[in-house]
Parts: structure tokens; sequence; C-alpha cells
């Protein structure tokens, strides 16, 4: 078994940004006319409000410093506001994806996915830190990944068959969405009211997906209120503080245990595009002390490549390929050789 780990550059060749692109694409977006579809007066007044009190701080330092608001910082000064801000930013974020991938839709801008989707096989694992749907969207068109279970949890029995392949999207999906505590049916605690997994909406991401009238039965005559996304802040919470204390901690351990599973039963792990940032302390430890030191693995992250092979060296790490650093090269690289070659090569 194969495990892929994909972080933004992986998505990069698809139009997505890189986290230190984010604010200046998401700013250009949100001054485009188009947008005002989705922002109304009230986003673009709060909008104009963060860039006069954020000239020029990173995406991750604005939400980090909204979402933990210490004394005397600059977004104390918005007091009660800060909710607003924080989810009028989270909605213009993931109608910016979207928008996104409307324009791959038509103009097909996600080969490399698609040949990264030829590689994969069934029993496969993809465990990503990317929101889009990119990947998703490629593995279903090769007939190995379905929206009924292969996030690694259950929408539905039967909604869709099984699903060949798992995409762990251990910080979440711009198609998760949170539901009401309170909602009507079984209402769990610490979860909502379908249970410890996110409600998967819209139409339009379902369309993108390949499904057509294809919906979540949680979506009908349900408000979403939430969005099931772990955003890019210095100190990431996997849970979601409310009045009943916090919610989805259940949800969010297993699916990063599952792939801690992946990681210790497979035979090779092939990282691409995902640099081992010092913030994401969990994928830290989750890749470097819960991983099989005995695979084979393979880093397809560019310039920071050989840093991130010094630290797998480091905690024990000593079956790394020497293949090309790109991700596009190193897939020509790798479809070039069969599988049995490459168990039989010497790292």
């Amino acid at each position: 078994m194969t495990v892929y780990v994909l972080g933004a550059g992986a998505s990069l060749h698809a139009g997505y940004p890189l986290g230190s692109q984010l604010r200046d694409q998401l700013e250009a977006w949100a001054s485009r006319s188009h947008s005002s579809t989705f922002l109304g007066p009230d986003f673009r007044e709060r909008f104009s409000t963060l860039k006069r009190i954020y000239p020029s701080d990173s995406f991750d330092c604005v939400l980090t410093d909204l979402y933990e608001r210490p004394p005397a910082s600059r977004a104390a000064s918005l007091l009660a506001q800060c909710p607003c801000f924080l989810d009028d930013l989270l909605e213009a974020f993931r109608q910016f994806f979207r928008e996104i991938y409307h324009r791959e839709t038509q103009s097909q801008a996600s080969p490399d996915y698609e040949r990264l989707a030829n590689l994969v096989r069934p029993g496969d694992v993809v465990i990503t830190f990317n929101y889009d749907l990119a990947l998703e969207r490629e593995l279903k068109r090769a007939g190995l990944w379905e929206i009924g279970d292969g996030y690694g949890f259950c929408v539905q029995t039967d909604l869709t068959p099984a699903s060949n392949v798992k995409v762990l999207k251990l910080h979440g999906s711009i198609n998760w969405y949170r539901a009401p505590i309170g909602a009507p049916g079984n209402v769990v605690v610490g979860s909502n009211f379908v249970g410890e997994r996110p409600v998967l909406g819209v139409d339009a991401d379902m369309s993108y997906l390949g499904y057509k009238g294809l919906r979540d039965p949680a979506v009908d005559n349900r408000r979403l209120t939430g969005t099931a996304i772990i955003m890019p802040v210095a100190h990431k919470k996997f849970y979601y503080e409310t009045s009943l204390g916090r919610e989805w901690e259940c949800f969010w351990d297993k699916l990063w245990n599952r792939a801690a599973s992946a990681l210790r039963a497979c035979d090779e792990t092939v990282m691409i595009g995902y640099s081992l940032p010092s913030a994401d302390e969990r994928a830290r430890d989750l890749l470097l002390c819960r991983s099989n030191r005995n695979a084979r693995w393979t880093v397809c992250c560019d310039r920071d490549t050989p840093c991130i092979q010094e630290q797998l060296r480091t905690h024990g790490f000593n079956s790394l390929q020497n293949v090309p650093a790109s991700f596009h090269e190193w897939l020509g690289w790798r479809s070039s050789r069969p599988l049995e070659r490459l168990a039989s090569e010497d790292p």
C-alpha cells in the first residue's frame, strides 16, 4: 500500500495558491465586480476594515490574531465583531476556491492530478492538508474514489459504491459543513444531528466532483451554519468551543488516527508539496513519529526536499528515494518505472 501526503504545492498546478500567496489572491478576487454575487455590503466594509488594520500581514497571521485575540492585539480592538469578520473571511475563502475550480472545469487545468490518479492503486490512501477538491475529482474520474465513504467516514450506506481509495483531509475541505447542535434528528453531544461527520454540500460541489443530482441526505431542510475547516492559524485546535463545551474533537481524532494507521501499515510514502511547517505540530508528529520507518519514502517538495529528507533521516527514516524533486518531474519518472522494479530498487 502507498500513502500519498499532499500539501499546497501539489495543488499549485491547478491554480490554487500557496499559503504565502493566499491573502493577495483573496483580496484580488474580493475586489473584482463578479465577486459581489457572494459578498454583500457588510462583507466589503469588513474587508476594508481588515485591510486598514492589517495592511501587510499574511493571511495566516490575520486569522491567528482574529482567532486568539490576545490582550492589546489589533483584533482585540474589534471586540465582538471578530466572529463576524471570521465568518465572512471563511465564506469568502470558500467561494474563492469555488471560482478556481469553476475555471478549472472550463479549462481541464489539473493535468498532474490526472496523471497521479493513473498511478494510484486500489487500497492506497491519500492524506492531504489541502482544502480543494481537484484530486478527488480526478480519482473519481479514474473510478477509484466515491464520496459515500471516500473521506474516511460514512455519509450514508449505499449512497454510492464503496470507495477504493480513501482521501483523508486532515484540515477539512471546502465542501464540509458543520450543522447546528439541537437540529432535528439524532443529536450527538460533541457532534451534530448527523453524528460525528461533516455535512457535504452544496450542489455545485457535487456537480464538480461528477455527481449529477446526488445530495447528502442531511442537506435537505437543514441550516448549515459553520465550516468544517481547520484554518491556517499558528496554534491549530481540532475542536470547536461552544456553550456545551468542545465539539467535534472525536471526529478530528478519528480522522487523524485513521491516517496514522495507514502510515504505519504502508510500505511506501510519497510526500508531495508539503514542507512540514513548524506551525503544523500535529502533522509533524504524525509523519515523523507515527509512520513506518521501514517504508520507502519519496519526497517531492522542490527546494524544501533536502531539508525534509534530513528531518526524516534524523527521525530514523533511511529508505529515502533519490528522485526528481518537483511533482511534475516525479510523475514522469514514476510513470516510466513499473511497480515491481520500484520495489526492488535500492534507495
